[in-house]
């Protein structure tokens, strides 16, 4: 009996479809994938922020929203084709509008945390430390569930 060339085996059993997402297989490296590009969005927000402020010379608020925006695009296009990256990515203008709408949210439970938790607490630097840690941590825990949301491809 003749044995099938190892291209016609390929092409009626085709191997399985790589996961939709890093966190398909491991759902640690999902997490660290959202968190690294959390981390580099932080990166070129300040990068950017400073840049334009002290170099510059654009006021600090204006440079602020410039360095938020850049970072938020990145952190869009990172999540898109990389943390959450699914067979056929392509740019769509609805999870971007919804990635800047969970930005807004995560933003909201940082400051909603930093004001519940702050009038209990004092104004040392320790206790401001973890206030924000905290506020940060709740933020983070939002975001991703969210963009996790946001980028499944199956709804």
């Amino acid at each position: 009996m003749a044995r099938c060339p190892r291209w016609a085996v390929a092409a009626v059993n085709p191997p399985p479809p790589s996961p939709s997402t890093p966190s398909a297989g491991n759902p640690v490296s999902g997490k660290l994938a959202y968190l690294a590009v959390i981390v580099a969005g932080f990166i070129v927000d300040f990068s950017v922020t400073m840049a334009l402020s002290r170099l510059m010379s654009v006021p600090l608020e204006a440079a602020a929203v410039a360095g938020f925006l850049v970072a938020l695009l990145l952190n869009y296009v990172l999540f898109e084709f990389w943390a959450f990256r699914a067979n056929g990515s392509r740019f769509s203008g609805t999870r971007l509008v919804k990635t800047m709408a969970s930005a807004g949210v995560a933003l909201a439970v940082r400051i909603s945390v930093i004001y519940a938790l702050g009038r209990p607490l004092g104004d040392s630097a320790i206790e401001a430390t973890l206030l924000y840690g905290a506020a940060v941590a709740a933020s983070l825990a939002v975001n991703f569930v969210l963009l996790s949301n946001i980028f499944n491809r199956k709804n």
